[in-house]
């Protein structure tokens, strides 16, 4: 283990993280490590950990991990993706505006713009069950339900890379959606989690966006989550093939043009400082 560890705090709308590069060299970090790394009181402070390494196969020019906040490993994250193009790119990891990111379940291109604006393919959309995975036998097609204290939630499930429920609501309400977004992306019938997003639908090209992460809770943004609703807004006719997804921290805009097409997230990133966090045993 490193007793010291180089990094770049950045964010994407408020989405916070600690970007290290580890191409020339290899660590350990165990989840206690990353939790204490993410206090926001006494570490770096964190949603999550970017840790950027080699090219894991040919045609990737970087691969990066991905840790949440309670060092729980995870597969995608789309605001995170925006930084680690926009870091890549900026530290001249590759000659042009553009980037090759692998991530431990997808590949994904990179585009940025030289200013604020950073564009990701974020691959397909995958609505299968089997792909969140999201076990309810009983309830063979979506939207599937749920009863949380006596009240019934209805939700649609897709994986952009990683795991989402998305709720369609008519308002906001923070109490309902810490609650019921801690419930379901706990609940059993998620053996492995799943971000919850909730939707509001403002016009056919505008939507208002909360998410509650799993393994980081609520954050001002969340990448990967506005694909998810982008998209499943879209399959049910709520939303074009073209629409600006708010949420706290700002917006981004999600481009989809249906079943068996990539999705095209663009949105900020930005570097805040540079520092050197050290590992305490």
């Amino acid at each position: 283990m490193l007793s010291e560890l180089s990094f770049i705090k950045m964010h994407g709308l408020g989405n916070d993280f600690a970007v290290i590069d580890q191409r020339d060299r290899a660590f350990g970090l165990t989840r206690e490590y990353v939790r204490a790394m993410a206090d926001r009181r006494t570490g770096i402070g964190f949603d999550q950990l970017l840790v950027i390494e080699k090219p894991h196969q040919p045609g990737v020019d970087v691969h990066c991990r991905i840790f949440n906040s309670d060092g729980s490993e995870v597969a995608q994250c789309g605001n995170g993706m925006r930084c680690v193009v926009r870091y890549a790119i900026e530290h001249r990891l590759v000659p042009g505006p553009t980037v090759v990111v692998s991530t431990n379940e997808r590949v994904m291109h990179g585009h940025w713009d030289g200013g604020g604006q950073v564009t990701v393919d974020m691959g397909m959309p995958d609505f299968s069950a089997k792909a969140t995975p999201l076990l309810l036998p009983d309830q063979p097609e979506p939207p599937y339900r749920l009863s949380c204290s006596g009240e019934e939630i209805s939700f649609h499930t897709v994986n952009v890379g990683n795991p989402h429920a998305v709720i369609v609501v008519e308002e906001h309400v923070p109490e309902e959606i810490e609650s019921v977004g801690l419930w379901l992306s706990t609940h059993p019938a998620f053996p492995e989690g799943t971000n919850v997003g909730f939707l509001k639908i403002l016009s056919s090209e505008h939507g208002d966006l909360v998410v509650y992460e799993r393994g980081a809770g609520l954050t001002q943004a969340c990448g990967s989550g506005a694909c998810a609703a982008m998209v499943v807004a879209h399959a049910q006719g709520l939303l074009g093939k073209r629409s600006h997804i708010s949420q706290p921290g700002g917006a981004l805009v999600v481009s989809w043009q249906g079943i068996d097409q990539a999705i095209e997230m663009t949105g900020p990133a930005a570097s805040v400082y540079k520092g050197v966090y050290t590992l305490t045993p």
